[in-house]
């Protein structure tokens, strides 16, 4: 146990205890990589003295100068910080396992996280925040609904009200989709972002989607209506990845 790497994770109160977007993209990597490793979950109000602790760097978010994911390797004596920087470290750490960064896509994966950010994260916020603070434990709850409302500007209760601002969020975020998925189209084979070969694009795509059916419920009728989005594109691909959601404790 001792040279097996640290996930430090934000629980909730779903019984897999994960949710956030942000951490399943570094559990994701570690999953597909097929690397040993185990979670120790951190509340809110306990990330930065972890972080300063330990010796994780910043990670300049608006919400926080200290955020998980973060990772501790014992083996080779690393602390790593963002989710991408624990994927690119964990590639070039343990190179004979499953690249996350196939040969050549370093650029290409740059401009897909940043062309998600803004063709679907972005729809997501307003929509998956609320329901989100509300799977938090009552350690994390206050802190997290501090932050996000400083950062929107509006009490939480204002991001999604229902009606007919929230129908058009929802329709945002299912157009965001439909643009991946013409994306992906064009591919002559393979459900990838790199056709037959997963990367860490893909992990991006997936840490959403689980975001939205952890915090909307498998039996949601938002999570019924995602699965239908282009032609059940999505619903295919989540099973993709069942294979690569287990929860490490």
């Amino acid at each position: 146990m001792a040279d097996i790497i640290t996930l430090y994770d934000i629980p909730s109160t779903n019984p897999s205890k994960a949710w956030s977007p942000n951490l399943w993209k570094a559990r994701f990597a570690l999953n597909i990589k097929g690397l040993p490793y185990r979670t120790v979950w951190v509340e809110y109000p306990d990330i930065e003295p972890l972080c300063k602790k330990i010796g994780a760097a910043k990670t300049n978010s608006i919400s926080a100068a200290y955020t998980l994911p973060v990772i501790h390797d014992p083996a080779h004596n690393a602390v790593v910080s963002d989710s991408i920087e624990i994927a690119r470290y964990l590639d070039k750490t343990y190179p004979d396992t499953t690249p996350l960064f196939p040969r050549g896509s370093q650029a290409l994966q740059a401009a897909f996280q940043s062309a998600h950010q803004s063709t679907v994260v972005q729809a997501t916020y307003l929509l998956v925040i609320p329901p989100s603070c509300a799977k938090l434990n009552h350690a994390s709850e206050p802190f997290f609904r501090r932050a996000r409302e400083a950062n929107f500007g509006m009490k939480m209760e204002e991001f999604s009200p229902l009606g007919p601002a929230r129908d058009l969020q929802w329709k945002a975020l299912s157009a965001g989709h439909q643009a991946i998925a013409s994306w992906l189209a064009q591919n002559e084979q393979g459900p990838f972002v790199m056709g037959d070969q997963i990367s860490y694009a893909d992990a991006t795509i997936a840490a959403y989607f689980i975001w939205m059916r952890t915090v909307f419920g498998s039996e949601s009728a938002e999570w019924k209506d995602v699965l239908t989005w282009q032609d059940g594109r999505w619903a295919a691909y989540m099973e993709e990845f069942k294979r690569f959601e287990q929860v490490v404790e």
